[in-house]
Formats: structure tokens, C-alpha cells, sequence
């Protein structure tokens, strides 16, 4: 799992923790009052090098990787013109490619076991083309492109992978968000509340079951249309 530290990444740890999975954070920050029962390591996930060592390093200590999340991810509100090229493509490094690094990882053992659950995170601005957040939804956008590709490419070895599009959540990621923003954002939904972590862990719960296994390539999309 990516993203593990903080927020949402930190609240899918917990609530697996619960669940009694073994589970293996990864962040480039690590938390300071780490909870126990997760084991957490350091991690660039932009670093495909070292995202593989430390996948490699989970599934020798602790068995194959069954269960893949995918939180990690950053912001940047700006319009597109004066967004600078390092800030594109940095958000493009850790939200896209962040995820297809940690897939990539964890893939080949899944294929392997002919068995699997990948779920990413997407947002509900890439369907409302969010205004100011022109390089987040691409990424997020290249995240649901990946999601259904993949989905087809695995299927036939029992492996499924969806993405979930959560609607604003109070989060460290929304706080640079001005207020108006995320209330218009919000009154475009048909469900008129802000999210919370708690919603996601329920769709997260859902994807990874067993009884889910005719559930892929979907984007699960909270809050309606």
C-alpha cells in the first residue's frame, strides 16, 4: 500500500490492520506516532527500483502480495498557464507514476498466484474537469486510463483492478483547495456532503472481497453523478 503515512493511505492501513491483513506501508515520510500492527517503510514511489526492492523484501518476510492500494498522491491548484513544467511533471511522476511503479511491483507475483486485488485512487474532479487542477486530473485521469487497461490484461489470471473517485475529504491534500472551490465542487454531486475516509474504506472493503471477483475495470465514483 502507498501513501500509508497520512490521510487516506493511513486510514485504508488501519482498517485492513483491523481486518487482519498483514500490512506493509509505504511513504516517504513516515508518520511520527506510527500505529502499531502496520509495518511501514520509507519509499519514493517514483523510484521504480525501489519500489520493486522493498516489494521483494515484503513478499520474502511476509508472503505474496494479495492486495494492492494505491493512495499516494499530490496537488498543486493553479491554472494550467502558469502551472510550471517541474510542478506538472512531478504530480505526473508521483500520481501516475507512482501508481504503474507499485503495479508493476507487485503484478508479476500476482500472476504467478493467479489471484489478486489492485485498487487505486482516483478523485470525482477528473469527471467534472475540475478548473485549477488542470495537471491533477490528467494524472488522475492517466490513473483510470491505467486502471481499465490493466484490468484487461490481467483478467484471465483471476486478478481484478479498480480505482475509486472519492469526492472532496477533509485531508492535508485538500487543505491548499480555497473553500469556494471545494463547495462548488460538492454542489455538483447528487449526494450534496463532503466525504469521508470511512466512505472510501467501505468501497475499498467491497473491491478486495472475494465475492468481488467479477468487479474490474470499474471507476467507483462517490457521492453520484
Amino acid at each position: 500500500m502507498s501513501g500509508a503515512s497520512r490521510g487516506l493511505g493511513l486510514a485504508f492501513a488501519q482498517a485492513l490492520r483491523d481486518d487482519g491483513y498483514a500490512v506493509v506501508g509505504l511513504a516517504r515520510t513516515l508518520p511520527p506516532d506510527a500505529p502499531s500492527g502496520i509495518n511501514f517503510a520509507s519509499c519514493d514511489v517514483r523510484d521504480a527500483d525501489e519500489v520493486r526492492a522493498l516489494t521483494r523484501a515484503a513478499v520474502r518476510d511476509r508472503g505474496p502480495v494479495a492486495i494492492c492500494v494505491n493512495a499516494a498522491g499530490i496537488a498543486s491548484m493553479n491554472h494550467f498557464v502558469t502551472t510550471p513544467g517541474a510542478t506538472r511533471q512531478r504530480i505526473m511522476d508521483v500520481n501516475y507514476g507512482g501508481t504503474a511503479n507499485l503495479m508493476q511491483a507487485v503484478l508479476p507475483g500476482m500472476i504467478r498466484a493467479r489471484n489478486g486485488r489492485i485498487v487505486n485512487i482516483s478523485t470525482v474532479a477528473v469527471r467534472y474537469d475540475l478548473e485549477g487542477e488542470a495537471a491533477y486530473v490528467a494524472s488522475k485521469a492517466a490513473i483510470e486510463a491505467l486502471t481499465r487497461t490493466v484490468a484487461r490484461e490481467v483478467g484471465d489470471f483471476g486478478i481484478t483492478v479498480n480505482a475509486i473517485a472519492p469526492p472532496p475529504i477533509p485531508t492535508a491534500l485538500l487543505s491548499g483547495v480555497p473553500e469556494r472551490s471545494v463547495e462548488q465542487l460538492v454542489g455538483r454531486q447528487a449526494i450534496r456532503r463532503m466525504g469521508t475516509a470511512e466512505d472510501v474504506v467501505n468501497v475499498v472493503r467491497f473491491l478486495i472481497a472475494p465475492t468481488s471477483s467479477l468487479v474490474t475495470g470499474q471507476v467507483i465514483s462517490l457521492g453520484g453523478p
